[in-house]
């Protein structure tokens, strides 16, 4: 009797020591509000294509064969916190990153499409050969550096710092080009009195912090991108002679 009693009380100290390791999830609801509005120089890159890779995570809480790490933008204690997004648990931010890059460059005026490969600034050759397979003028890419939500405990009240980091490089397909290889970041400290809930964490972080991150985004990338049109040369064959013809871009 007295064995058996050991065996289950080893057992189970066994597996809360276990659970300890690994750790807690919780998944919370993530609604995000698109809110670009249409560029002014949209009409001149609008027959431009620009292919929106799967950026590289590289944040250091995601594991390998741990697919819902890969969502995860904040830990307390044992506890680690992912999002849900569009009726899906623990969506990957290198997935939502993507999703909304795309659904705010085409609010924009740019005609975005997803690629379904991760691209990193370690693989810049890859750019050009996914560019020409599917066809793009322009091709982003990158690196997710910091995309998080941390409350700062003091003695009395909290502090929530949120902040998104990410390092993008668009690369002209036609050439190879690296037009544009820059980290984009915004942060902010708010103390929120006695306590804020996970929930709001989440809208603050996805609402105002990622979406200043996106307008930067699409300023520069089109900004960029513009420089191809400003660049066209014709090719003109008259009387069976070739002339290069470059048009007045203003």
């Amino acid at each position: 009797m007295k064995q058996t009693k050991r065996f289950w009380w080893l057992l189970l100290s066994f597996v809360g020591v276990v659970l300890i390791l690994a750790g807690c999830a919780r998944s919370i609801d993530l609604t995000y509000n698109t809110g670009m509005s249409r560029l002014s120089n949209a009409d001149k890159i609008g027959s431009l294509s620009l292919g929106i890779a799967k950026f590289d995570d590289k944040r250091s809480w995601v594991e390998k064969n741990n697919t819902k790490s890969e969502s995860f933008v904040a830990q307390a204690g044992t506890w680690k916190f992912g999002m849900n997004y569009q009726g899906k648990e623990y969506y990957p931010i290198k997935d939502l990153i993507q999703t909304l890059f795309v659904s705010e460059f085409t609010k924009a005026g740019i005609n975005a499409k997803p690629i379904e490969q991760v691209l990193s600034k370690q693989n810049i050759k890859d750019f050009q050969k996914l560019g020409e397979q599917n066809k793009l003028d322009f091709i982003v890419g990158g690196d997710i550096l910091t995309f998080e939500f941390v409350n700062e405990t003091g003695t009395w009240t909290v502090t929530s710092r949120r902040a998104v980091t990410l390092n993008l490089i668009l690369v002209k397909v036609g050439g190879g080009e690296v037009r544009l290889d820059n980290i984009f970041n915004e942060s902010d400290r708010e103390n929120e009195g006695a306590g804020v809930l996970h929930s709001t964490n989440v809208d603050k972080l996805m609402n105002k912090i990622f979406k200043k991150v996106v307008q930067q985004v699409i300023e520069q990338v089109a900004a960029k991108m513009a420089l191809n049109v400003d660049d066209v040369t014709w090719r003109v064959v008259y009387n069976g002679k070739v002339y290069n013809f470059t048009p007045d871009a203003t």
